[in-house]
């Protein structure tokens, strides 16, 4: 029970994590790559 806690608490911080790197480490005048580097992790996730 507490590792299904601890799955759950753990998605919304890579969430709030995915979301900082695109906002503040990748340049602003691209926002092709922004919405790639944000859909990507979880494509990949899905694919699994």
């Amino acid at each position: 029970m507490l590792a299904d806690a601890g799955v759950t608490a753990l998605a919304p911080a890579v969430w709030g994590s995915t979301y900082l790197v695109t906002t503040e480490l990748l340049p602003p005048d691209r926002p092709l790559l922004a919405a790639t580097v944000r859909a990507l992790p979880a494509g990949l996730v899905l694919l699994a």
